[in-house]
C-alpha cells in the first residue's frame, strides 16, 4: 500500500495565486494559469484579502452594459491557436511532470500533447480565465478585471493567452485546507459518469488524479445508511442466541405440558421442565462462547477494500465501503459492491457467481462492475454505486444463493424427523386425552398419561445435541486455526472422500525460485534477461511465480509499454507491446508453440520431467489486447524455476489414505512436473496423469474417465469446476483447497471448499472453511475434527430416535386401545437421565473418527428402530398379561419401568460396540444406578418394590427382549439389503435402457 501511495500522491498540486474566489471541486485536479496580454507579461500582483472582497461587493453593483464594454477586448482562445511558453518563464518551462510506470502509477498516464484542448474543459478553461483576470489586472485597474470576471462566467473571453501551471509543483508554505461541504452527486447514465469522469478526472497533461471522498463526505454516507452492510453473519448477536435457545416451538410445547402437570397436582412429575431449563442454558452459554472466539478470528481473515479518501491510498474492511467510494482493484480481488470503472489497466472480470458464464468479460472505462464479481486479471480504479442490500448480488441473493451451502444430510434428516414430529404431535396429543378420558382414568391421572406420551416424542435433546455439536465443532476447528464460515462443512468435510488440491502451496511450499536462464534460436541469455528485467515488472500480478521473477531479474524500466495482456489461468500467457522493442510474450510453452518448434517443446518436457517448471519468453509481431490473442510468436528463451516439497506432505498423505481418502491433484502447471513432484512427496497413483486438453469436452465422457487419473494438468478454472462435479456425479463427496482466483469456480461448487487465509479475496468469499495459517497441514487435524464431531452426533442420535419412534407408535396404539398410557413422565425423566442423557454427553467427549459411509439415517436406524420395535411388542404383551396381577396399574408401571429401562440400555450397549474400557465402565456403572434409582425410591417412580415377589416375572420378559431385539435388528438388516439390491436394479436398466 505504501508503494501504491507513493506513485499516486508524492507531489501535491500548486496552489491558485492571487485568484478570488476557489472551486472546491476542480482545484485539486487542474492547474491554474497566468494571463499574458500581447506583447509582454504581466506578473500576478498580491493584494490583501479584504481589498479583494470589497472590489468584488462594488463589481457586483456595475451596470451590465460596463461588463460588457469590459469584455469586448477579450478574443476567445480557440479562435486563435495556442502558443507555446514563453522563454522568460522559467519555473513553469522547465519543470515536466514526473514520469511513473506500473499500474499503481497507472493513475499518472501521458498523453502525446500535454497541452489540453479548449473543448475538453470549457467550465475550466472559464474558471482559470477568471482566476488570472482577478489575478493580473488587479495591479492597474482593480475595477475593469472584477467586470472582466463577472463575464468570463457567462461567455468565453477571446484573444487571451493563458498556461497551466504544473499540477505537481510542491508548495513552499502549505496551507491549511478548508472543509468542503459535502455535495451530494447525482446518478447518471453510463455514458454520462463516463464523460463526469473524464471532465474532472483528467489533468491537462493526460494523467489521472483521484482525491476520493473527504472524511466529511463518508461519515455523511454513513448517516444516510449507504454503508455496504447487510447485516448477515454465520453468528448471530447475543441478543439473537438467547431468543432463538428460549423462544422455540418445542420450549412453549414443553411449558405447556408443564402447567398441565401443574393443574393436575401431581408436581414430582414435572422434573422434565428442568432437564429442559438445563440444556437450554447450556445452548445459550456454549454459543455465546463459541461465538466470542470466531468473531476474534474472523477480523483476522476479514476481506479488505482498498480505497482513495483525502488524496490518501487506506485498505478497509468491505462493510466500510460507501457510496461513491474510489476503489483500488487488482487480480484475485472480489468486487464486494456495485461500482462504474474510472479506469482500466486490462482488467477481465468473472461474473459466473452472477450470471452463470465462466468466461472473462473485458471492462473499460464507463462500464458497470457486478458485486460478487472477481477480477481475473488486470486491474483498475472504480467508483462505487451500490452498497449492502442495494447491491446486485444481495438481490440475486434474496432470489436464489450464489454459493453452494454445504451439504448436511445429518441436518436435513433431523430437520426432518422434527417437522414431522411437530406435525404430528398436537393431532395425537389431544386422540390421547380423549382415548385417557375414555378409559376411565380421573381427571388428574389423564392429564399425567397425556403429559407423558407427549414428552415422549419430543426429540428436544436431538435438538440440542446436533446444535451444540456443530457449534462447539466450530469452536474446536478456531482453536486448530480453521475458520469455519458455515457450520454445514463441519459434516461435508467429514464425509469427504476425494480432496482435491493445488499443488502449490499444499505438496510444495510456494515459494519458487529461478534457477535458470537459457536462450533458444540463437538468443542470447544476455538479451532474455533484457527483456525480463522490462517484462517482470511491468505487470501488477500478484502470485508467486512474479514474486520469483522480479526477485531474479533487475527492474530497468527504461522501455515505454503501450499495450498489456496480463496473465489469466484460462490463457496461461501474458504479453506486451513497448514503444521502440516491439512485442513480447510469457507463458507455457504448450500454450504458446507449435509442432515448427517440437525441439524446444521437448526441452521444456525434459525439465518438466525433473519437477521443474518453465517459462516461455517469445517475442511476437503483435498483441490484441481485445480478445487477449498474440500474432506470430518466435521463442527467445526459457527460464527454469524450482519449487520446494513440504516435509510433513508424505504423513498427511497416509493419513488420508488411512482414512480412505482420494487424493486428487488439480493445477494449471505442466502435468509431467506435477507428477514428478507429487511421486517424490509420496502420493499414490500420480504416475496415472493428464493433460486437462487432453479431458473430454462432453460431461458423461468426463464422469467416466476421471477415475482413471490422480494428477490433472494444464488445467484451466472451468475444467477444474468439471472435473469437481464429474467426481460429485460419480457419487463422491468432494472437497477442494484452494486459494486463487482459479480455483473459485470449483470451491464454489465443491461439497466443501477450504481456502487458504493468505489466498484471493474471491476464494475466502466463496469458501466453506479458511485455514488462518494458509498451511495444508493442518487439514489432517482439522478433517479428524470433524469425523470426531459427525461420528459422535451419528453414534448418541440413536439413544434420541429410540424414544421418539417407540412413543409415536406407544401413543397411536394406546388411542386405539383406549387404555391407559404406559408410563407416567417422572419414569421416562428416569430413563432418559441414565440411558441417553448422560451417556449421550460421555461419548461425544470421546475422540473417535469412524464415520459411517451408509449414510446418517442408516446408521441410526440399524440401531434405533429394532430397539424401538422390541419396546413396542413388550409393552402390548405386559397389557396382555395385566390380569395377572390384577390389573394393577401400578405394577403395571414396575413391569414397562423395568423392560423400558431394558431397552434403552441395550441401546447404549449398541451404540458403545466396540467396547473398550471406559465404555464398559460407563455402561456398568449407567445400570447400577438405574437399578439404584428403582431400589431407592419406588414411591417417587409410581412403582412397587421390585423385592415383591411378583417381579420374578420380569425375568422372562427381560429375556424376551433380548430375543425380540436381536431379531428385529436381522429384519432391519435384511431389509436394508432388499433396498440395496432393487436400487441396483433399476439403476441397471435405466443405463440399459440409455445405451
Amino acid at each position: 500500500m505504501t508503494d501504491i501511495k507513493e506513485a499516486l500522491f508524492d507531489e501535491e498540486p500548486e496552489k491558485r495565486e492571487g485568484s478570488g474566489e476557489k472551486d472546491p471541486d476542480m482545484e485539486p485536479l487542474f492547474g491554474q494559469g497566468s494571463e499574458e496580454p500581447a506583447g509582454e507579461e504581466i506578473k500576478p500582483a498580491e493584494v490583501p484579502e479584504a481589498e479583494l472582497q470589497k472590489e468584488e461587493q462594488e463589481t457586483s453593483e456595475k451596470s451590465e452594459t460596463q461588463n460588457i464594454e469590459s469584455a469586448s477586448d477579450v478574443d476567445t482562445p480557440s479562435e486563435e491557436p495556442k502558443e507555446p511558453l514563453p522563454e522568460d518563464s522559467p519555473e513553469e518551462a522547465s519543470e515536466e511532470p514526473p514520469k511513473k510506470k506500473g499500474f499503481f502509477s497507472r493513475f499518472k498516464r501521458k498523453k502525446e500533447n500535454p497541452e489540453p484542448e479548449a473543448s475538453e474543459k470549457p467550465d475550466d478553461t472559464a474558471s482559470s480565465e477568471v482566476s488570472n483576470t482577478s489575478g493580473t489586472e488587479l495591479g492597474t485597474t482593480s475595477e475593469t478585471a472584477d467586470q472582466s470576471q463577472d463575464e468570463a462566467s457567462d461567455e468565453k473571453p477571446e484573444k487571451k493567452k493563458f498556461t497551466f501551471s504544473l499540477p505537481f509543483k510542491k508548495k513552499p508554505e502549505p496551507e491549511e485546507p478548508e472543509e468542503e461541504p459535502y455535495v451530494e452527486i447525482p446518478v447518471y447514465s453510463d455514458a454520462e459518469k463516463k464523460a463526469e469522469l473524464e471532465a474532472r478526472e483528467k489533468l491537462e497533461n493526460g494523467t489521472y488524479v483521484y482525491k476520493g471522498l473527504t472524511e466529511a463526505e463518508v461519515e455523511n454516507q454513513v448517516h444516510m445508511g449507504r454503508v455496504n452492510q447487510t447485516g448477515e453473519s454465520i453468528f448471530k448477536t447475543n441478543k439473537e442466541i438467547i431468543r432463538d435457545h428460549t423462544l422455540t416451538y418445542f420450549n412453549f410445547l414443553n411449558l405447556f405440558l408443564g402447567i398441565l402437570i401443574l393443574v393436575s397436582g401431581q408436581f414430582k412429575n414435572i422434573t422434565f421442565m428442568g432437564v429442559i431449563i438445563v440444556n437450554t442454558l447450556i445452548g445459550i452459554v456454549q454459543e455465546m462462547k463459541v461465538k466470542k472466539l470466531v468473531d476474534r478470528l474472523a477480523v483476522i481473515t476479514a476481506s479488505k477494500a482498498t480505497v482513495i479518501r483525502g488524496g490518501e491510498v487506506k485498505e478497509i474492511d468491505i462493510h466500510d465501503v460507501v457510496v461513491k467510494d474510489t476503489m483500488v482493484l487488482a487480480t484475485g480481488n472480489q468486487v464486494c459492491a456495485d461500482a462504474i470503472v474510472m479506469e482500466s489497466d486490462g482488467m477481465e472480470v468473472n461474473e459466473s457467481m452472477l450470471t452463470g458464464e465462466s468466461r472473462p468479460v473485458k471492462k473499460k472505462a464507463g462500464d458497470r462492475l457486478m458485486s460478487g464479481s472477481f477480477l481475473t486479471a488486470g486491474s483498475g480504479v472504480v467508483q462505487v454505486e451500490y452498497v449492502g442490500e442495494d447491491s446486485y448480488a444481495y438481490q440475486l441473493m434474496k432470489k436464489a444463493k450464489t454459493k453452494k451451502r454445504a451439504s448436511s444430510e445429518m441436518q436435513r434428516t433431523i430437520y426432518r424427523i422434527i417437522k414431522v414430529v411437530g406435525v404430528l404431535i398436537v393431532p395425537i396429543g389431544i386422540m390421547l386425552y380423549l382415548s385417557q378420558s375414555n378409559a376411565g382414568t380421573g381427571f388428574s391421572d389423564c392429564l399425567v398419561g397425556t403429559v407423558a406420551g407427549v414428552i415422549g416424542m419430543i426429540p428436544e435433546g436431538l435438538v440440542l445435541l446436533t446444535s451444540i455439536s456443530f457449534i462447539l465443532g466450530v469452536g474446536r476447528l478456531a482453536r486448530k486455526r480453521a475458520l469455519v464460515q458455515e457450520m454445514e462443512a463441519i459434516e461435508a468435510l467429514a464425509r469427504v472422500n476425494v480432496l482435491c488440491l493445488d499443488k502449490t502451496g499444499t505438496i510444495t511450499t510456494g515459494k519458487l525460485e529461478v534457477v535458470d536462464v537459457i536462450g533458444v534460436n540463437d538468443t542470447e541469455k544476455e538479451r532474455v534477461e533484457a527483456v525480463m528485467n522490462e517484462m517482470a515488472f511491468a505487470f501488477d500480478d500478484v502470485n508467486n511465480t512474479q514474486d520469483a521473477l522480479m526477485k531474479y531479474f533487475k527492474k530497468s524500466s527504461r522501455w515505454r509499454p503501450l499495450e498489456k495482456i496480463p496473465f489469466s489461468s484460462d490463457r496461461k500467457y501474458r504479453a506486451i507491446r513497448y514503444d521502440q522493442e516491439g512485442c513480447f510474450v510469457l507463458g507455457a510453452p504448450e500454450f504458446l508453440l507449435g509442432e515448427e518448434d517440437r525441439e524446444i517443446l521437448l526441452k521444456a518436457e525434459s525439465y518438466a520431467a525433473e519437477g521443474l517448471r518453465v517459462l516461455l519468453l517469445a517475442s511476437c509481431d503483435t498483441i490484441t489486447v481485445e480478445d487477449g490473442t498474440v500474432w506470430g510468436v518466435s521463442p527467445m528463451g526459457l527460464i527454469i524455476i524450482s519449487d520446494c516439497i513440504r516435509e510433513e506432505a508424505p504423513e498427511i498423505f497416509n493419513y488420508f489414505a488411512s482414512q480412505n481418502v482420494n487424493i486428487k491433484v488439480i493445477s494449471g502447471d505442466n502435468p509431467a512436473t506435477v507428477s514428478q513432484i507429487a511421486l517424490k512427496a509420496g502420493l499414490n497413483g500420480a504416475e496415472h496423469y493428464i493433460d486437462a486438453n487432453e479431458l473430454p469436452e462432453d460431461f458423461e465422457e468426463l464422469k467416466k474417465v476421471v477415475g482413471d487419473y490422480t494428477v490433472y494438468g494444464r488445467v484451466k478454472p472451468e475444467q477444474k469446476q468439471n472435473i469437481v462435479r464429474a467426481y460429485q456425479a460419480n457419487k463422491a463427496v468432494v472437497g477442494m483447497v484452494g486459494d486463487g482466483v482459479n480455483d473459485v469456480l470449483a470451491l464454489k461448487d465443491a461439497d466443501c471448499g477450504i481456502a487458504m487465509a493468505a489466498g484471493s479475496d474471491a476464494a475466502k468469499q466463496v469458501a466453506h472453511i479458511v485455514l488462518l495459517d494458509s498451511d495444508f497441514s493442518c487439514l489432517k487435524n482439522i478433517v479428524s475434527e470433524g469425523r470426531t464431531i459427525i461420528a459422535n452426533i451419528e453414534r448418541v442420535s440413536s439413544l434420541y430416535l429410540t424414544k421418539t419412534i417407540y412413543s409415536v407408535i406407544l401413543c397411536v396404539l394406546f388411542i386405539l386401545l383406549a387404555r391407559e398410557y404406559p408410563f407416567i413422565p417422572i419414569q421416562l425423566s428416569w430413563i432418559s437421565a441414565m440411558a441417553i442423557g448422560v451417556p449421550s454427553f460421555l461419548l461425544t467427549l470421546e475422540q473417535n473418527e469412524s464415520v459411517d459411509g451408509g449414510g446418517f439415517l442408516r446408521h441410526v436406524l440399524r440401531i434405533a428402530l429394532p430397539q424401538a420395535l422390541s419396546m413396542v411388542v413388550c409393552l402390548l404383551t405386559i397389557q396382555v398379561l395385566t390380569p395377572f396381577w390384577n390389573n394393577d396399574p401400578t405394577m403395571t408401571y414396575m413391569f414397562n419401568l423395568l423392560v423400558g429401562g431394558t431397552v434403552s440400555f441395550m441401546v447404549v450397549i449398541e451404540v458403545c460396540r466396540p467396547m473398550n474400557w471406559i465404555r464398559r465402565t460407563m455402561t456398568v456403572i449407567l445400570i447400577c444406578l438405574f437399578a439404584l434409582g428403582i431400589m431407592l425410591f419406588p414411591g417417587l417412580l409410581g412403582i412397587y418394590s421390585i423385592f415383591r415377589w411378583e417381579c420374578i416375572f420380569a425375568v422372562p420378559m427381560i429375556c424376551m427382549v433380548l430375543v425380540i431385539s436381536k431379531a428385529f435388528t436381522q429384519l432391519v438388516l435384511l431389509g436394508y439389503r432388499l433396498k440395496d439390491w432393487a436400487a441396483m436394479k433399476i439403476r441397471a436398466l435405466i443405463d440399459r435402457e440409455k445405451v
